[in-house]
């Protein structure tokens, strides 16, 4: 499962996308069941078949399915209808464009508003006979709000360097960042959107240990005085910074981070 942030859906709900992972090939149908209450469970999604089927003519890049802005190019190998006798906006409509992985479906599944949690089940009809629902495991998914959450900070730099940085006794370091705004699929990709935060938080490590967590203006740079580096870490020495952006409270999934180095 995976939580979809606000540039797929276009909406801050939480939307859940859903690999319903089989291990026979038997039966391309199952059912999607919530559960709405201890061993209570509604149904929220059916399959029976499978949709047009094609391969990729160009493999995704580093950045994965979820940063796509130029779409996918695919050629069908279905016997099904031609795409050139089916516009588009009709496919879409009849739900006759499905995106595999493997022989399973993706689809989406809007979670119950402010839920912190959902738990899951995935039913499978094997030969035609349902398997029971009390046999099946339980998946329970924690909301993370992914959709309400600005994404991270880019190109972070201490003291104007973002790959090796240092500093010496008695220096500041001067931390700075680049805002970033969603990303798009629709018209326009060139337009500059104002990052979808109000605030930067920066934490200080040292080690596997967090030292200091400061609260800051989302826009850099800060500068953290040699006399709060020591005594947020206790001396002078390496330490490495992450840096996050936040949404009324809620926190970006992703960070920039670099280490600094003490010379």
């Amino acid at each position: 499962m995976f939580e979809l942030p606000l540039a797929w859906t276009g909406k801050t709900a939480a939307r859940l996308l859903v690999l319903p992972a089989r291990g026979e090939t038997l039966s391309s149908a199952w059912t999607l069941w919530w559960e709405r209450a201890r061993n209570s469970f509604s149904a929220v999604r059916e399959s029976g078949l499978f949709g047009r089927r094609g391969g990729l003519n160009a493999g995704l890049s580093a950045t994965g399915l979820f940063c796509l802005e130029g779409g996918l190019d695919v050629t069908f190998s279905s016997p099904d209808d031609d795409l050139e006798d089916m516009p588009f906006d009709e496919g879409v409509g009849a739900r006759r464009f499905l995106i595999f992985l493997g022989d399973e479906i993706l689809f989406e599944w809007d979670a119950p508003k402010w839920a912190l949690a959902v738990g899951l089940k995935v039913q499978p009809r094997m030969l035609h006979l349902e398997v029971s629902l009390a046999d099946v495991a339980k998946i329970t998914h924690p909301v993370l709000l992914r959709a309400l959450r600005p994404l991270g900070p880019a190109n972070l730099t201490a003291n104007g360097d973002g790959v090796a940085p240092t500093y010496s006794t008695g220096q500041d370091v001067v931390l700075d960042w680049d805002l970033t705004s969603e990303g798009r699929d629709e018209a326009q990709p060139e337009v500059d959107l104002e990052s979808r935060s109000d605030q930067a938080i920066l934490e200080l490590w040292a080690g596997a240990v967090l030292k200091e967590t400061l609260y800051v203006n989302r826009a850099g740079p800060h500068t953290l005085t040699n006399a709060a580096l020591f005594a947020a870490l206790g001396a002078e020495t390496d330490f490495t910074v992450r840096a996050y952006l936040a949404l009324g409270g809620h926190r970006s999934l992703d960070c920039d981070s670099v280490t600094v180095s003490k010379t």
